[in-house]
Parts: C-alpha cells; structure tokens; sequence
C-alpha cells in the first residue's frame, strides 16, 4: 500500500497487476535495486493494455554490459482484458 498516494490523492479503483521483466531486472529487484516512488500507470496507445513509466530498477553488477536493461525502460503490465479497458 501506498501511503502518499493515497493521502495526496483520491484513489477510485484498485487492481493487481504484474510486471513484466527481463532476467537481469528480476535479478536487480532481488538485490533491492527498484524505485517505485515517482512511477505512473497510463494506458497503451492501442487502448489494449497498460504501461508502467518512470520506475527506476538499477543495473546488475555481475552482468556485461552488452545484456544489461534500460534502467528506466516503459515496461508493460499484465492484466486481464476486462481490467485494461
């Protein structure tokens, strides 16, 4: 639960939805390497799904450079249909 989402704003709806991840974010998230604090969910442009923005997961630092991720990549959510429209 966030608590400063909800004293600064008016939450309407809740729902559970995944991340999906590349291997070496699950592995970033495992050592503590995420920020959630200024992420945001918008709808994709084709209304079919959501995006998360501006989360922050921190490189691995046992992985070569060449399969590391974007630390600040749009990363998709899973949801059930009914939920994205």
């Amino acid at each position: 639960i966030n608590r400063l989402a909800y004293r600064n704003y008016e939450i309407i709806e809740t729902m559970e939805a995944g991340i999906s991840l590349v291997g070496t974010e699950v592995k970033s998230i495992r050592d503590g390497k995420m920020n959630l604090r200024d992420g945001y969910i918008r709808p994709d442009d084709k209304g079919r799904g959501c995006m998360l923005y501006n989360v922050h997961i921190g490189k691995h630092s046992m992985t070569s450079e060449f399969f590391q991720h974007e630390e600040r990549r749009i990363r998709p959510l899973l949801v059930h249909k009914e939920q994205a429209r």
